[in-house]
C-alpha cells in the first residue's frame, strides 16, 4: 500500500492536469469523485487540501465541511441548543433522527443539500469533508446520491475517511459497505 503522502501528491498531479474538470465520469456526465484514505490520516489530508491545495489559485476549490453545514443549519433555526439537551435525555440515535428530519435531508426541503452548494460557482471543484464526523446523521451515499440531481457541472471530491471499491462505502474501514458504484476511486491505495 502506498503512504497517504505519496497518494496526495497523486491528488494534486491530477489537478494540476485538469483531470477533474475533463473527465467524465458517470454515463450522465457527472464527474463524482471519492479518495479514500485511513481515518488515522484525516488530519493529514485536511491539511493538505486547505493549506496546501486551497491556495493554489488555478484549482478553484470549495471545500465544504459536511458537519460544519449541519451546525449550520440547526443554529439558524435556533435549535442547536435544543438538540444538545435532547442527546442528554433522549439519547444520541434518537436525537441523531430528530437532526436528520429537521434537515431533511432527501426531502424537497432539503436544507443541507442547499447549504451544501450554496455559491458554488462553475468553475469550481466541490470538495466534501467532514462525512465520519456525521455518522448517525447523515451518510455518505445519500449526499453524494443527492448531490446528483443539482451539481451537473461542477466536478465533486468527496474525503472518505474509509474504504472505498466495487463493495462500496465502508466507513472507518470497519462497516458493512454502502453501495455507491456511481463515483470514480481518485486515486488507488494501492
Amino acid at each position: 500500500m502506498r503512504t497517504i503522502e505519496n497518494r496526495l501528491q497523486e491528488v494534486y498531479d491530477k489537478l494540476k492536469t485538469k483531470k477533474l474538470s475533463e473527465t467524465q465520469s458517470l454515463g450522465n456526465g457527472l464527474k463524482f469523485f471519492i479518495f479514500d484514505y485511513d481515518p488515522e490520516d484525516e488530519e493529514k489530508v485536511y491539511n493538505y487540501f486547505e493549506t496546501y491545495l486551497n491556495v493554489k489559485d488555478d484549482f478553484h476549490l470549495r471545500i465544504v465541511d459536511v458537519y460544519d453545514c449541519i451546525i449550520n443549519i440547526l443554529k439558524e433555526k435556533g435549535y442547536l441548543e435544543k438538540v444538545y439537551k435532547m442527546e442528554k435525555e433522549k439519547g444520541i440515535d434518537y436525537t441523531n433522527g430528530v437532526i436528520t428530519s429537521t434537515i431533511g435531508v432527501g426531502s424537497s426541503r432539503d436544507l443541507l443539500l442547499n447549504e451544501i452548494t450554496k455559491d458554488l460557482k462553475k468553475d469550481e471543484i466541490l470538495v466534501l469533508k467532514g462525512i465520519g464526523k456525521c455518522f448517525g446523521v447523515v451518510r455518505a451515499h445519500t449526499i453524494l446520491s443527492n448531490l446528483e440531481k443539482v451539481v451537473d457541472e461542477n466536478p465533486v471530491l468527496l474525503l472518505y475517511p474509509g474504504g472505498y471499491d466495487e463493495n462500496g462505502l465502508r466507513l472507518f474501514n470497519k462497516l458493512k459497505p454502502n453501495d455507491y458504484y456511481k463515483a470514480i476511486q481518485l486515486v488507488y491505495k494501492k
